[in-house]
């Protein structure tokens, strides 16, 4: 008993003192992630509802179908979430602005939790023609989802959507780390960050449809339709969390495993670049002369040898 609890004890510490532990503490993750959740909540959320219902969708349609809400948990979103006129009609002059420039704050917000977490130096303003892309990267992306999401669906069931959201979110996921990060990281040193990442955003997504709805409704059951804001609040915080975990799993993992393959290119080069080892012949000495006396005689400034009549 007691070896079993040294030897937990012993795993405990060695877990505390990991690189992974030491990055997440360094990172403050839920901190920032609420942070980050009240974000998306003050400037995405609105630019997304807004977008839906002028490409002539109901409002909050993508989240229903994304996480497949019971018809109750919809109901309870449809009222907290639908705006009573028409958007197009409600929306015009400095709101379009507010409205863009919200987007592209949520974009800022994405791009500064890169910078701190693969330490790249930001440019503040300067930075606004990448998350500009990045927004209109995001916009065209969730529209194809939209899309082809109940295609797969009725192909494949669950497990090809399962598959597809993992390739297509790993893919999203590896292009927004290049593009905000300004191509200042290679394509593949993000690769394990961007797989991390697709795979804590499924299972983050298979978690939401189970809960979500029940969520919702007890919610809005207990406070109205700001508990349906309290619902998504919980989705947006685990969204910030996903993204700086993912992140700092691949480059956890690439610390790891990469300095033994840089190991090996180094002795391979240092190996490659040692200079041919020097012939084993004899040198040949110099032909002994007739004059008496020792006599000295020097073979390329370096070898010294006497010859003795």
């Amino acid at each position: 008993m007691r070896k079993a609890q040294a030897a937990i004890q012993s795993r405990i510490e060695y877990w505390q003192q990991s690189a992974l532990v030491r990055r997440l503490q360094s990172a403050d993750l839920i901190n920032r992630g609420i942070l980050f959740a009240a974000v998306l909540l003050l400037c995405f959320v609105p630019f997304l509802l807004v977008l839906e219902s002028l490409s002539g969708r109901n409002q909050a349609a993508g989240l229903i179908m994304r996480f497949g809400l019971t018809p109750e948990a919809t109901h309870a979103v449809r009222q907290a979430l639908t705006a009573p006129s028409t958007t197009s009609a409600a929306i015009d002059g400095l709101s379009w602005v507010f409205l863009i420039v919200g987007g592209i704050a949520a974009a800022a917000a994405i791009q500064e939790l890169y910078e701190q977490v693969f330490e790249v130096e930001g440019r503040g303003f300067r930075d606004t023609p990448w998350r500009v892309a990045w927004l209109a990267f995001a916009v065209g992306t969730s529209l194809l989802t939209t899309w082809v999401q109940p295609w797969f669906s009725r192909v494949g069931g669950a497990s090809l959507v399962a598959l597809a959201a993992l390739i297509g979110a790993t893919a999203f996921w590896w292009f927004s780390m290049w593009l905000l990060l300004k191509g200042k990281e290679g394509w593949r040193d993000l690769f394990p960050s961007a797989l991390a990442t697709g795979i804590c955003w499924v299972v983050m997504e298979i978690v939401f449809r189970l809960t979500l709805s029940s969520t919702i409704v007890t919610n809005y059951k207990k406070y109205g339709s700001i508990g349906v804001v309290f619902a998504i609040m919980s989705l947006l915080i685990a969204i910030g969390v996903v993204i700086m975990l993912g992140a700092l799993l691949g480059i956890v993992w690439r610390e790891r495993y990469r300095p033994s393959a840089q190991l090996a290119e180094l002795a391979q080069y240092h190996l490659a670049a040692w200079p041919s080892p020097l012939p084993r012949t004899r040198p040949t000495l110099p032909t002994p002369t007739s004059s008496s006396g020792p006599r000295r005689s020097t073979s390329s400034g370096m070898a010294v040898c006497y010859s003795i009549r």
